[in-house]
């Protein structure tokens, strides 16, 4: 807070940046007197990390699958629990999603840190939490971990995780489109044709589309065209008004 407050008052000679993880667009509703901004007073340079998350329980939960584990908390709504790196972080996000989702009751327990909510969840403590793939993996691996599923999206038609072979495994129902697709639109008709199929093949595979490195209204409004359901990018992320903003909702 100290830190973002401070580069939010630098002067904007583009020699003071600032490097903050997705916690803080939670933050802009659970923290309403900031001294700062989050779309007022700071303009986005580029992404630099994107991890999936991965859904894990001790081996002590009688579950081995998404849909077990969900019939295993609706048997016994409020008895059960879910670890996370503190409120509003993505972990604690993630595992709210999944209780509205899935409409089961799940308590929340907060951890200060993320190594606290390991140590909990991998003690059975804690029951089940969302962490990062690369962190949980080798517990997975090792045996002290059983995973059940990744979050909410695929990316690039890339491979491990972030491959189409995921859909065989995991709960998935997002796919987004890499800027390597979008850069060229609309004036490259090879780009246009991937991209088209790709958005094509996603809706019907019943899955959401979304749409990143979006910087003009051009690439926008062609997206749109084709069905795409949302789109990321500086035309999206720069400071706007509402209206403006909303329009980012294809």
């Amino acid at each position: 807070m100290i830190g973002t407050d401070a580069v939010a008052k630098a002067g904007p000679d583009g020699y003071t940046l600032l490097l903050m993880s997705n916690t803080h667009t939670v933050n802009e509703t659970l923290l309403p007197n900031k001294p700062f901004q989050l779309m007022r007073d700071f303009v986005p340079v580029a992404p630099i990390n994107y991890s999936d998350l991965l859904l894990v329980v001790h081996p002590s939960v009688p579950a081995n699958n998404l849909r077990e584990l969900i019939a295993l908390a609706k048997s016994q709504p409020g008895k059960m629990n879910y670890a996370s790196s503190g409120p509003g972080t993505p972990y604690h996000m993630a595992g709210e999603l999944f209780k509205s989702m899935a409409g089961i009751d799940v308590v929340h327990v907060p951890y200060k840190g993320s190594d606290g909510a390991r140590v909990g969840i991998l003690g059975g403590q804690v029951q089940m939490m969302f962490d990062a793939i690369t962190t949980m993996a080798p517990n997975v691996r090792a045996g002290k971990l059983k995973e059940l599923g990744v979050s909410l999206a695929i990316d690039d038609f890339g491979t491990g995780y972030s491959s189409l072979a995921s859909l065989r495994r995991y709960p998935v129902d997002r796919l987004k489109i890499d800027r390597s697709f979008t850069a060229d639109l609309p004036a490259d008709e090879n780009a246009k044709a991937l991209t088209a199929g790709i958005i094509g093949l996603a809706h019907a595979l019943g899955l959401k589309v979304i749409a990143e490195g979006v910087e003009t209204e051009a690439q926008r409004d062609f997206l749109a065209a084709l069905g795409c359901d949302f789109a990321q990018g500086y035309l999206t992320g720069k400071p706007v008004d509402a209206d403006s903003a909303a329009a980012g909702y294809l």
